[in-house]
């Protein structure tokens, strides 16, 4: 067991405004996490109604990026306490691939080990993480989805067709589907309804950091997992879907590389357009980025020159705010996540010490629209 000493800063603020249009982003709180013996790195960021979670590998400070010592785990309250933080010490461990607060209480994690095998586990009262089932290798869960009385794990792989496992509240396999559809096919996003569920597919290309030729397909399954058929094609990647009263948002990127076009497009029930606004097109960086649908609204999360930036608009695409993190320093791997008007942003902030070993730290914003 390694003896450190944990340096975490929370600052509080609500000095930051920024208005496009009748609407502000005011900055609440913000916190880093730091440790000089440790380079962390944030792989997921949650908000439920209670609290902000963030989680993801850290390593040993070191001139070279080497294998994860083990993964991390923060929880904050919704006014920037830190209830909680720790290091989970791992040899085995890869990658955190996802993360959920199931019913608002209960927190989910998927992550990868270093045989590419994924797990299940959720945390205990004692703040441990319990395994609860093992994957099959290969596989990368994208998200995590509560619909109705289940957990829906949506997974894809680049050299596998996709897959959709539906769990119990318990954990066990409710029913698993396997969608092939010709191509290297990723899971993005889903809905459902009690009736049907809708899923957002990537079918083309995937090549690393997510980029490469694509297809954006929109199928629909029964709830036992029966039955795909196709709805809707067009060229894109990514993918985020929404249901509104008289149809559909969806929000995706129309380019194939780092030279992002992110668009919101809205469709009626039968999925044929009726309007579509870019959002922003320029180079972005490798990242992926992220959609959160939240009432009647979407907030999207990206990396806009290695500094974080989120855009809130409607789901006809009018832009109600538009907040960049200019002033902060350089970072990468924007994660996102949103419960009401409220939202909070991690990403990893790039940091080289006195010897030049790397020692990234975490920072941590909490917004309100």
């Amino acid at each position: 067991m390694h003896t450190y000493r944990f340096l975490l800063v929370l600052f509080v603020t609500c000095h930051v405004n920024q208005v496009v249009g009748n609407e502000s982003t005011v900055v609440k709180w913000v916190s880093e996490i730091y440790n000089p013996e440790y380079s962390y790195q944030l792989e997921k960021t949650v908000v439920s109604k209670k609290y902000v979670y963030i989680v993801g590998s850290y390593f040993q400070t070191n001139l070279k990026r080497l294998p994860s010592a083990g993964y991390w785990l923060a929880q904050f309250d919704h006014s920037g306490k830190k209830l909680f933080f720790k290091n989970y010490p791992d040899n085995l461990f890869d990658a955190v691939e996802s993360l959920h607060v199931k019913h608002d209480e209960q927190v989910v994690m998927v992550y990868r080990d270093k045989q590419r095998k994924s797990h299940i586990s959720k945390l205990g009262a004692n703040k441990q993480w319990e395994l609860a089932k093992d994957l099959a290798s290969g596989f990368h869960t994208s998200s995590i989805l509560e619909l109705d009385n289940s957990l829906l794990l949506l997974i894809g792989h680049k050299y596998l067709d996709s897959s959709i496992t539906a769990l119990n509240n318990d954990l066990t396999i409710k029913w698993e589907k396997t969608i092939d559809l010709g191509k290297d096919d990723f899971f993005t996003d889903a809905i459902s309804d009690g009736q049907e569920i809708i899923v957002v597919v990537n079918s083309g290309k995937m090549e690393q950091f997510f980029m490469g030729k694509s297809s954006l397909i929109i199928g629909i399954i029964k709830p036992d997992g029966c039955c795909f058929k196709e709805l809707f094609k067009t060229s894109g990647r990514g993918g985020f879907i929404k249901r509104s009263s008289k149809g559909y948002s969806i929000v995706f990127d129309k380019k194939s590389d780092y030279k992002k076009e992110i668009v919101i497009t809205k469709y009626d029930k039968k999925f044929l357009m009726k309007t579509q606004k870019t959002l922003i097109t320029q180079k972005m960086g490798l990242s992926p980025f992220f959609a959160v649908a939240v009432e009647d609204y979407w907030v999207v999360f990206m990396e806009d020159k290695l500094r974080p930036h989120i855009m809130k608009a409607t789901i006809n695409g009018i832009v109600l705010s538009d907040f960049k993190d200019v002033e902060q320093p350089p970072g990468f791997g924007v994660f996102g996540n949103c419960f009401v008007k409220n939202c909070a942003i991690g990403y990893t902030v790039i940091n080289q010490d006195t010897d030049k070993k790397w020692n990234n730290k975490i920072n941590l914003k909490y917004l309100s629209f």
